[in-house]
């Protein structure tokens, strides 16, 4: 009797499984992760100081589907420098903001710290620092999708030595279908 049992059961959750399957497969409800970047050029001679923002399209993440979207959720947001022919002691300090909400702080800064891409989270990096009125207002913009271009602004110096190199940003979201 208990293996009719046991049998019955495994049948009964084997057939819950491929039907959840194939309703999932016909809607599903989570796509695949979507980026949107773009790249500041930053070029400084000593004592000078750099101020430039680059917008970044929020509206693209919503890009990987034709479906509804329902909501869009915030992931991360990374940098990387690329293109650096900064002397290899550079160090930086300065801010980034995004639509005039502080996001990031630095102070001196080594660039090689984000010769790999980086997360603005990363608590290992010495002399940086995020700020939660700035990650709350990314929350809120993919929350609402509003506004649907981001402008990131980055200040830096002034320096003491030339730096000359780009700084990709990267935002990385999940997009959530609707089921209609």
């Amino acid at each position: 009797m208990n293996k009719k049992i046991f049998f019955l059961t495994t049948v009964a959750i084997i057939s819950v499984i491929y039907l959840a399957g194939c309703e999932l497969t016909e809607l599903p409800l989570i796509l695949d992760s979507s980026v949107s970047s773009n790249m500041v050029r930053v070029d400084i001679v000593p004592p000078a100081q750099y101020d430039d923002s680059v917008s970044i399209n929020i509206s693209a993440l919503k890009d990987v589907t034709e479906e509804s979207v329902d909501s869009l959720k915030f992931y991360n947001l990374t940098l990387m420098v690329e293109n650096n022919t900064s002397p290899n002691n550079a160090t930086v300090s300065g801010a980034l903001s995004v639509n005039g909400y502080q996001l990031i702080t630095l102070t001196n800064v080594s660039l090689s710290e984000f010769a790999n891409e980086r997360s603005i989270f990363d608590k290992n990096i010495s002399g940086y620092q995020y700020h939660a009125a700035g990650v709350s207002f990314l929350l809120q913009t993919l929350k609402t999708q509003s506004p649907s271009i981001i402008t990131c602004r980055a200040s830096f110096g002034p320096v003491s030595n030339e730096l000359h190199f780009d700084l990709r940003v990267k935002v990385y979201g999940q997009v959530f279908t609707s089921t209609d």
